[in-house]
């Protein structure tokens, strides 16, 4: 018999791992699911799963309606997508039914006129909306206003929402196919008329010809192309006409302008014009939706860079937790492959982390009993037991996240000042269009007709309403994939300004392959000769190493007598005949070659030998920088 996830709704495993409930244990698909079931069920939040619909059944138009109401009932739903803020309270929602640029300043208008509303800011690459406000009751009826308005809205994270998003996806590329394959066909037929071949005593045919094509579009201009006019009325009902009004205007003059011309004996139809223009229109947004998917893709996998769950010991007990749930002195076991959620301190374990998610190092290093370990770091090798050092929201890949979650808030003013121009466009467009009708009304309807529709196609502002956003998402999103967080898309416009780079990682400009170009102990002695028994416990001390420095020593043979080596991040340490001898980083600069990084060998705390390591420039690093400076 198949299981299914109570949480999510997936098929189960068998046996399916279990979560605690209202009415005992319920079945759940991973330990993902397990861990939100649990955090619910301790919160008192059971009656979650009654309000999303029982076993996860779709529920009708107005069930749905009901709850997606219902979570801005619960303060605890909220309280994980809530934060402080000077003027009150943040939230994140989550949106759906978004098109373009338009359908953000209709949802910015329509919320920002609620009582207890601060501010409201859309991202349309992010399907989010960020509500600052100072009254309890304000986000509730933000949901309300823009449910009216035909949008979806709802918690982060909600599994309903993902579903109707996925849903959206494929039903925008359904109207897509359909308005492809009838602009064809249409066109088709339309050629026929357009090349006269029907002149001369066939007009029966050229009758065939028109019907087909208007067969042919019909479904094409009310079906794919229904968000154009949805859009329109959504603007109208709210008093704030957008740009999907003139396209509107222009689908349905044109089919409705070809069937009466049609029916009065005309020759001049339409039909696969405005299909054509469906098509153009659908794909264009298609691509501007799968480049927000993209983009928030790689939001999330920046934000999502720490895992959900983990394993916390309760004594010898191991329970599967959220990771929100971890506070400071929680006890936490890290198996291979798995990522670490909190800064801790290891308390028993060796492993080889990878920590590249934070300092940029390909190179794993290896820790053990009292070593230091960050959010984000990857347990590549071994196991870990640990004590997190502080919560999840306090780690630094966290404020990373936040930091990005800040920028994905953030307007640009070009952005900002066509969405107030928008409406003014708008009302231009159809006062435009309204006097074409009227000074070529005395030409003949017909004519007039066609200058209208002209003006009405030809103004279609999607273009420069997409441009921008998509230019600066698409953008964000390149550096993301390349690993460079462009923390402000402010900054992103500001690069031409730039005057100053700096390279700060071995590897960038250099080859990463470092040699030893000298060596200086305290008295002033130099060379290898002097200095080779010093040179040997280096190289015993460097030689397990992942650190690209600890190669420069690799053509130097290592001393045996050097026992119990213990890598750190940031050098090495051993014994030899009782003392301690170490290397590290020079903490005091002092005499040496030029452009040379300074390591230092102790014993005992006390120095024996500065070691002089030099990395060769890259053949391409001087024209790189030359090209730059130019």
């Amino acid at each position: 018999m198949t299981v299914l996830c109570g949480h999510c709704g997936e098929v189960a495993p068998t046996p399916p791992f279990l979560a605690p409930g209202a009415e005992g244990e319920r079945p759940a698909c991973c330990p993902g699911c397990a861990a939100a079931m649990a955090l619910i069920h301790d919160l008192g939040l059971d009656d979650y799963y009654r309000l999303r619909g029982a076993d996860n059944d779709a529920a009708p138009d107005g069930d749905e309606r009901e709850r997606a109401l219902a979570l801005f009932d619960v303060p605890e739903l909220l309280a994980a997508h809530r934060r402080p803020d000077p003027a009150g309270e943040r939230l994140t929602l989550a949106l759906s039914g978004l098109t373009c640029a338009a359908c953000c300043w209709l949802i910015e208008k329509a919320a920002g006129d609620i009582p207890g509303v601060v501010s409201v800011h859309t991202n349309l690459a992010a399907m989010t909306l960020t509500l600052v406000y100072d009254r309890p009751d304000a986000p509730r009826r933000v949901a309300e206003r823009l449910l009216k308005l035909g949008y979806g809205v709802t918690l982060p994270g909600d599994p309903a929402a993902e579903a109707d998003q996925r849903r959206e996806a494929r039903r925008l590329l359904g109207r897509l196919a359909l308005a492809g394959l009838g602009a064809m066909q249409a066109m088709m037929y339309s050629a026929a008329l357009y090349l006269g071949a029907f002149e001369g005593g066939d007009e029966i045919y050229a009758w065939v010809f028109r019907i087909a094509s208007f067969l042919v579009a019909t479904p094409v201009v009310f079906y794919a192309g229904w968000p154009f006019f949805q859009g329109a009325w959504r603007g109208l009902r709210a008093g704030r006409p957008g740009m999907d009004l003139p396209v509107a205007l222009a689908l349905g003059l044109a089919w409705a302008g070809s069937l009466v011309n049609m029916a009065l004996g005309g020759s001049h139809v339409y039909f696969d014009s405005a299909a054509m223009f469906v098509f153009f229109l659908l794909l264009s947004r298609w691509l501007e939706q799968r480049q927000r998917h993209r983009v928030r893709a790689a939001w999330r996998r920046l934000r999502d860079a720490l895992p959900l769950v983990v394993r916390r010991l309760d004594g010898e007990r191991e329970t599967w937790v959220a990771s929100r749930q971890i506070r400071a002195g929680d006890r936490l076991r890290l198996a291979q492959g798995e990522t670490v959620p909190v800064d801790g301190l290891v308390v028993r374990g060796d492993a080889r982390v990878a920590e590249s998610a934070l300092t940029g190092e390909p190179l794993p290093v290896a820790v053990a009993d009292g070593a230091t370990v960050r959010a984000g770091s990857r347990v590549l090798e071994g196991d870990l037991t640990l004590d997190a050092a502080a919560p999840v929201a306090e780690s630094l890949v966290a404020r990373i996240g936040d930091q990005v979650a800040r920028a994905e808030e953030e307007r640009l003013p070009l952005v900002r000042d066509w969405g107030r121009v928008a409406p003014l466009f708008t009302l231009g467009v159809l006062v435009l269009a309204a006097a074409t009708l009227a000074l070529h009304w005395s030409a003949g309807p017909a004519l007039a007709f066609e200058h209208t529709l002209a003006v009405l196609v030809v103004t279609c502002p999607c273009a420069l309403a997409l441009a921008v956003p998509l230019t600066v998402s698409a953008s964000l999103s390149a550096a993301l994939k390349e690993g460079v967080l462009i923390a402000s898309p402010f900054q992103l416009l500001a690069l031409n300004e730039v005057r100053g780079v700096l390279f700060d990682k071995t590897g960038t400009l250099t080859e990463g392959c470092f040699e030893l170009v000298g060596s200086q102990r305290p008295d002033g002695a130099t060379g290898a000769d002097h200095n080779a028994p010093l040179l040997a416990i280096a190289a015993a001390l460097e030689q397990g190493h992942p650190h690209p420095l600890a190669r420069a020593f690799d053509g130097l043979a290592p001393d045996r007598a050097v026992a119990d080596i213990r890598v750190r991040a940031d050098g090495a340490s051993g014994h030899r005949d009782g003392r301690l001898w170490e290397i590290g980083p020079a903490t005091v600069d002092g005499p040496g070659p030029s452009a040379a990084t300074t390591l230092v060998l102790s014993e005992d705390g006390v120095p024996r030998l500065r070691l002089f390591l030099r990395d060769r420039l890259r053949p391409e690093a001087v024209a790189v920088t030359a090209a730059l400076r130019e």
